[in-house]
């Protein structure tokens, strides 16, 4: 999957591609890796999230590396206190 790109100028192009080659795995591989994706870049701090599976809906709600790197930090002063 690595190969499409999936950016707005060449989604049509992409899609059917991976249309061609995948067939009915086509719809879930497509929405993993745009999903894979934005989760580099919201959570990518965190480790390596290629492999990683996420609904949309997840993906949405978890809270960004740097926010939740503060919190724990904030928690784990809190707990030795």
């Amino acid at each position: 999957m690595a190969r499409y790109p999936l950016t707005e100028a060449s989604r049509l192009a992409d899609v059917a591609a991976i249309r061609d080659r995948f067939a009915e795995r086509s719809t879930a591989l497509i929405e993993t890796t745009l999903l894979r994706r934005k989760a580099v870049t919201k959570l990518g701090e965190l480790g390596d999230v290629s492999g990683w599976l996420f609904t949309d809906d997840a993906l949405q709600q978890a809270t960004a590396a740097p926010v939740a790197r503060h919190r724990a930090a904030r928690l784990a002063g809190a707990a030795r206190q």
